[in-house]
């Protein structure tokens, strides 16, 4: 591919606003130790403080007032390689995730309770050095991205029978983002013809706000026996902020703007069965409705930047991304006052390769988790739990083929090939009044 063709190829690609690619596509994969060291396969058991998350409805289990905190350190590596264009570049970027949580019992029947946590978290840097050859930028600046949203979910659980719960949890959204990357020059059409402008490097920034819900529904057979499913509504938050640049001679440099970006519809449901008092065995498929995700526009407050950018076909932002189903597995044994745990999922791309370059390295993962807790409580129901869970994503290579851009008129790809894999670790502490 010629140098001019693959220039063309990254300024269409670079657009792209990103996220927590590391895990289900906008979303945080696993919140709770516990529940991370079993795969995320919760929904049908959800019996401690990241209930609030993964099933509202499961809160009707707890006898008393029930807490939690969790962190996490999520340690992902991804390369990309494009040997056409002679790239090839690293990066690994830690970053943390946590929640906090606590249900308080109004009577026999009902429940209510307070979460916040980290619904999305994510953040990259690439060497702009690195990638040079095929931006073209030449004063090699580095390319980041900051990405992370955090809910407060206020929520009621009540008991339609003894054995059948219904749940409800409203979600407050917040999020915030700061990208920077090398833009350089756009093509501007006019009566007179086709006009270049170098914008050189683009940057936005922008917080915003958002509203949604997740119900859920529970039903304890018995006591080696439950069902769960939770159903999260998409939640649209509109990123208001800054966009600048830093070549556009005669005209402002910078104006206000914002982006709209919806975070999918969600449905889960799973089971967690008992063989033995001391053996708990769950399994969870967690659907995500990607495929609304299509583009994501850009407005401008200034009508130079609107015209501009709307001319050049940069305006929005080409994603296309698919439907994606989660199947996860998980296994808890209790040996006295200690649980040893494990779990395994699959993690599918929602990203199609037309719309795929090195801001968004999403390759189908497949992960496998471990852990373990110990139970402080003694004889009393009462006391403090605590849990260790780890997880390692084995991503799959991805390559991308130039050859799709001749054939496909949506190529927006950068060609080349991913790799990604991810580690990460985490600690909860439960507490029962």
């Amino acid at each position: 591919m010629k140098k001019g063709s693959i220039l063309f190829v990254v300024i269409l690609g670079v657009v792209f606003f990103c996220h927590s690619i590391f895990a289900n596509g906008l979303y945080l994969n696993s919140l709770g130790s516990r529940a991370m060291s079993m795969g995320g396969a919760f929904v049908g058991l959800a019996d401690d403080f990241s209930a609030g998350f993964w099933n509202p409805a499961a809160v009707s289990q707890f006898d008393t007032i029930s807490s939690g905190l969790y962190g996490a350190y999520y340690m992902p590596s991804s390369s990309y390689d494009y040997e056409t264009a002679g790239v090839s570049t690293e990066f690994a970027k830690s970053y943390f995730g946590g929640m906090g949580s606590i249900f308080f019992p109004v009577n026999d029947r009902m429940h209510l309770g307070f979460s916040l946590y980290n619904l999305s978290r994510f953040q990259v840097e690439w060497s702009g050095a690195e990638i040079d050859d095929i931006t073209g930028d030449s004063e090699r600046r580095d390319w980041s991205t900051k990405v992370w949203v955090v809910t407060f979910a206020p929520s009621i659980s009540y008991k339609m029978s003894r054995k059948f719960s219904l749940g409800l949890a409203l979600n407050l959204n917040y999020g915030s983002y700061d990208l920077f990357m090398y833009r350089g020059i756009v093509y501007v059409t006019t009566d007179i013809g086709t006009n270049p402008i170098d914008v050189g490097a683009y940057s936005d920034t922008g917080n915003g706000v958002g509203f949604g819900a997740t119900f859920g529904l529970f039903y304890r057979a018995s006591e080696k026996f439950s069902l769960g499913a939770s159903i999260r509504t998409p939640s649209k938050i509109t990123f208001k902020g800054r966009s600048s640049c830093s070549n556009w001679m005669n005209l402002d440099y910078a104006t206000d703007s914002n982006k709209s970006i919806t975070f999918p519809l969600w449905i889960a449901g799973g089971i967690a069965v008992k063989p033995t008092q001391a053996f708990t065995v769950t399994a969870d498929v967690q659907f995500s409705m990607w495929s609304t995700l299509e583009t994501i526009k850009t407005d401008y407050a200034s009508q130079v930047w609107e015209v501009v950018f709307e001319q050049s076909n940069t305006d929005y932002i080409p994603m296309y991304w698919k439907d994606t189903i989660q199947v996860r597995f998980g296994l808890e044994y209790l040996i006295d006052k200690i649980a040893l745990r494990a779990g395994f999922y699959t993690d599918p791309s929602p990203v199609p390769d037309t719309t795929m370059n090195f801001h968004f390295p999403i390759v189908d993962t497949n992960w496998v988790t471990v852990g373990f807790g110990y139970d402080g409580r003694g004889t009393s129901p009462k006391g403090f739990l605590f849990d260790v869970g780890l997880e390692y994503g084995m991503g799959k290579d991805r390559t991308v083929d130039s050859s799709l851009m001749d054939t496909n008129p949506e190529y927006t790809a950068m060609p080349g090939t991913y790799k990604m894999d991810m580690l990460s670790f985490s600690l909860s502490f439960r507490y029962r009044f």
